[in-house]
């Protein structure tokens, strides 16, 4: 009877395989939910990078250049997004704070992009350039402002 062998680096392979899968199984799920709003102001900080990346690295000089922006792609697409609503947070029911007419660093991950007036429980979220936000404190988003 004959047995079937494995070689050496195809064991190597094999053990790197199973030892990836358990790890991954085990360390990676669902973590918590993103804080409520955080989705609508990472869209907000999305579209704020599509702007400058259209403007030759500008960012909008005032809310309603951005408007019109945001309006007229959602137009061509053919998508009845209401901007208002997507400028205003669901948490404090204020407009964002959008950064129009700011020169920005050249490096995207440090350029805040828009953040909450008033935010809720005393944090509020601040997203960046690249799309992702986070809840922070004021004193943590005045670091942040203050380091752009």
């Amino acid at each position: 009877m004959k047995y079937f062998s494995i070689t050496g680096t195809a064991r190597a392979w094999l053990s790197l395989g199973l030892v990836v899968t358990v790890l991954s199984a085990t360390s990676c799920g669902p973590g918590p939910p993103p804080p409520e709003g955080q989705l609508a102001i990472e869209e907000v900080a999305k579209w704020y990078k599509h702007f400058r990346v259209s403007n030759r690295n500008r960012p909008p000089a005032n809310e309603k250049q951005f408007v019109k922006y945001i309006s007229g792609r959602l137009k061509a697409r053919g998508n009845p997004t209401d901007v208002d609503q997507l400028l205003t947070s669901p948490r404090d029911g204020q407009r964002y704070v959008v950064r129009y007419g700011r020169p920005n660093s050249k490096r995207m991950d440090r350029n805040v992009a828009a953040h909450e007036k008033e935010g809720y429980g005393g944090k509020k979220l601040v997203a960046f350039e690249l799309g992702y936000a986070m809840e922070v404190d004021d004193a943590e988003l005045e670091e942040f402002l203050a380091r752009e």
